[in-house]
């Protein structure tokens, strides 16, 4: 799942924190900017275990690499893995806020 939120005076988009029946058991959340080698690497390791119940909320904090097309070439095959995308720079702390809002 792809979220673009053009609303910056609010941490999460409508629909973000909602429409989840029942929340998995681990959620992964991680703030990146320009980061393609190591959210590949990321990505591969949460994929990669054995524990199923889980989602991973990636929040892109506006990118200027191929760091969020990758990683929404990667939710589309992996409908756990969830992308936020920041519009502008936010910091790591309002994009991780943002993040986890949406777990």
């Amino acid at each position: 799942m792809v979220i673009d939120s053009k609303d910056l005076g609010n941490p999460t988009a409508p629909g973000e924190a909602e429409g989840r029946a029942v929340p998995p058991t681990v959620s992964v959340l991680m703030s990146v900017r320009n980061a393609l080698p190591y959210v590949k690497e990321t990505i591969d390791s949460i994929v990669g275990q054995t524990f199923a119940d889980w989602e991973m909320v990636i929040v892109d904090n506006a990118s200027e690499d191929d760091t969020a097309r990758y990683v929404e070439r990667r939710a589309k095959d992996e409908p756990r893995i969830v992308l936020l995308r920041n519009a502008v720079d936010l910091g790591i702390c309002r994009s991780l806020n943002r993040g986890l809002a949406a777990c």
